[in-house]
């Protein structure tokens, strides 16, 4: 009788299950069968190796099988004896693994295998099975022998099926509907069966209710718990799906029973419908394509429809190909569903592309997608040339700008996912430009150089910002919204960057509700600041005044152009602000103690304002030093040359304090320093207008 009549015949030929009758204690061991594909347990002694079964003959073959053995030794791969025989008498005995605890496991003695010579009686195997739950489902078990018993083999295995059972799991079948009514802190479990060559297991839920959180667990061969798994699906969203498929890199689909578990919290009780699904191909390619089965191989492929030819070897994901650049496409994707997006760039001369989506104006607002492009290949999470997408609130607008040379002649590919529980309708545009963002339409785009010229009234890199100029020592009340960035800018003339003077900019909480900003500064040659791209920053920790200097020796550097003044809000609610330019100079001796620097604000002279009594261009001169014989005249000859010899004096200091400011800058810690440098290169003297903030 061949191997395989004798598994149809005898594989399973009593129940496996027993009940202690002293606790009434139920234990069911058939979940711990393996069949041919998957296999015995193993194990092994110094000198030989072991196979077994529980509940069922041997899938070793040969003599192990043809004698109906459940365990049996081998040596140097070939059978040496039957330790323990399936369908042989006496039928194995059943007792507790502990007396004092029922639920421990169970323990079954054979006494029944080949005749020992050293007792002169059949050998005998005690094979404990413990119970952990969480335990992983083992391949391999411990053997040993008692020296003083030679013909006695203990066998030791945990396993989670060896635990007590309640009711038994329901079986589900590929496509069938189960809806559910699951309580507050209980599992309710379900078994589908995945048969050889089958490639996909799929387990989606739905939630009914509207309170309360479903837990999605799925196990092979034994019940999931919160610890052991294969996957799970705890996600806070109404729609639950697990897949497991042959391909993955762990826990791979294998034949075999798979335990599907449902828990829930946060109610007393959810609805649920449940759905699996086995499949020979890949999610059914679905229904984009057809499934080409290759029994002899295994290897199930799907063969998509030209519009689904990607990366996906599920057919779920549709390309537009070819894709025409400055056109918009508009599309709508059902939960984290991809779409691709194929264009081919010929301009070897462009500097920028620029990638933009936006809701649509019917869209929900409540999708968190993701956008991401790759040149000559397909994006994903872990390899893309830039990706932007949503975490935990959603926004209306995204943008992928690659330029300099991150952008080349090739193929680029641009994937757009969309978010679970929910259907987003987007809008989308690539466009390939010579300068950044073609100037936004408010300048002339020099091709050459990919500079812009902007018209009057605008500025930036890319001409996007409206002017809204500062004026020195007039404040302005503005509002910064939840973490939001507020432009201004600061107009510096050649004259001005020439006056060893420092522009100093000073940010009030005009509210006084502790919602504290951050300044950054950045000159025109960078750009606007941003949170890591800029010159300058306030110091850290955030405070009620924020006050940022940029160093007269910053000033000269860049000459005349325009700085701008990037107001951070750190704030989930919007914050009152003023915002105020002013100049601070440098004065000889710090006039002394007796007078104040002061700056004029048309011809940017830096001079004392002595106190009263005090005179002199250091305000270090006072009337009782005069001469009180001098005429009217000489005092005021006397007078003027002073003024004259300090000015240059003043400026020659200025000079000096300003060429050892950077020094003191970049020595400076964020603690005792009123600014930070960031780590930029300053550029040789640029001219730019003075801009700020767009239009609302």
């Amino acid at each position: 009788m061949s191997f395989l009549v004798l598994q149809a015949v005898f594989g399973q030929l009593f129940t496996c299950r027993w009940t202690d009758p002293g606790s009434n204690t139920s234990y069911d061991l058939n979940p711990l069968y393996r069949n041919q594909a998957q296999g015995d347990y193993t194990g092994a002694d110094t000198t030989y190796r072991y196979y077994l079964n529980i509940c069922g003959i041997s899938n070793t073959g040969g003599g192990c099988a043809d004698r109906f053995g459940t365990l049996c030794q081998y040596k140097t791969g070939v059978f040496e004896s039957l330790i323990a025989q399936f369908t042989g008498t006496p039928q194995p005995a059943w007792s507790l693994y502990s007396q004092a605890d029922p639920t421990k496991g169970v323990q079954l003695t054979y006494s029944n295998g080949d005749l020992c010579f050293e007792s002169n009686a059949p050998r005998r195997a005690i094979i404990q099975l413990q119970c952990n739950p969480d335990a992983p489902v083992p391949i391999s078990f411990n053997i040993y022998e008692q020296p003083s018993d030679p013909c006695t083999y203990y066998v030791g295995m945990t396993h989670p099926n060896a635990c007590p059972v309640g009711v038994k799991p329901e079986r589900l079948y590929s496509g069938e509907i189960k809806d559910l009514n699951v309580t507050a802190n209980s599992w309710q479990y379900f078994t589908i069966e995945v048969q050889q060559g089958q490639q996909e297991l799929q387990v989606v839920t739905n939630q009914i209710s509207a309170q309360g959180y479903v837990g999605l667990y799925v196990r092979l061969g034994a019940k999931p718990t919160e610890q052991s798994y294969d996957r799970a699906d705890i996600s806070t969203h109404t729609k639950h799906k697990i897949v497991i498929r042959t391909s993955d890199s762990t826990n791979k689909l294998q034949a075999g029973t798979y335990y599907i578990g449902v828990k829930i919290q946060g109610a007393p009780s959810v609805l649920v419908r449940m759905t699996p699904w086995t499949y020979l191909c890949f999610a059914d390619c679905s229904y984009h394509g057809s499934c080409i089965y290759n029994p002899a191989s295994g290897n199930n492929e799907c063969q998509c429809d030209s519009t689904h030819q990607t990366n996906f070897a599920d057919c779920s994901a549709e390309v537009v190909d070819p894709f025409v650049p400055c056109q918009m496409y508009s599309a709508a994707l059902t939960d984290e569903e991809w779409k691709y997006y194929r264009f081919r760039n010929n301009d070897g001369t462009a500097f920028q592309m620029f990638l933009e989506m936006a809701r649509d104006q019917f869209d929900s607002g409540e999708a968190l997608p993701t956008m991401m492009v790759k040149q000559d290949g397909w994006p994903t999470y872990n390899d893309n040339d830039g990706i932007v997408q949503d975490f935990f609130s959603p926004s209306w607008t995204w943008e992928i700008i690659l330029d300099g040379d991150k952008i080349d002649t090739g193929t680029y590919i641009v994937a757009v996912i969309g978010s679970m529980d929910t259907t987003f309708q987007y809008t989308f545009e690539l466009n390939v430009y010579d300068c950044p963002r073609d100037c936004s339409g408010n300048g002339v785009c020099n091709a050459i150089d990919h500079v812009c010229e902007c018209n009057p009234g605008y500025g930036n890199l890319d001409c996007s910002l409206r002017e809204m100029p500062l004026s020195p020592y007039v404040p302005i009340y503005i509002t910064v919204g939840p973490y939001g960035i507020g432009y201004y800018a600061v107009a510096i003339s050649q004259a001005l960057a020439d006056a060893h003077i420092d522009a100093v900019i000073t940010v009030l909480d005009d509210a006084a509700d502790n919602q504290y900003p951050r300044l950054l500064m950045a000159p025109a040659a960078m750009g606007v600041p941003t949170g890591s791209n800029y010159l300058l920053a306030s110091a850290l920790p955030l405070k009620q005044n924020t006050i940022l200097r940029i160093p007269a020796s910053f000033l000269e550097d860049y000459g005349a152009t325009t700085w701008y003044a990037g107001i951070v809000s750190y704030s989930g609610n919007p914050i009152r602000l003023s915002i105020m330019l002013s100049w601070e100079g440098y004065c000889p001796n710090d006039c002394s103690r007796h007078g104040e620097c002061k700056v004029d604000n048309s011809t940017f002279v830096v001079f004392c304002k002595c106190d009263d009594g005090w005179f002199g261009g250091g305000c270090d001169v006072n009337s009782d030093m005069t001469k009180s014989s001098s005429s009217d005249d000489v005092d005021t000859g006397v007078t003027v040359a002073l003024v004259f010899i300090f000015l240059a004096l003043g400026i020659v200091v200025g000079i000096l304090v300003k060429r050892k400011w950077p020094n003191l800058c970049g020595t400076s810690s964020a603690s005792d320093s009123q600014f930070a440098v960031a780590g930029a290169t300053t550029g040789g003297p640029r001219t730019y207008s003075a801009m700020s903030e767009s239009d609302a």
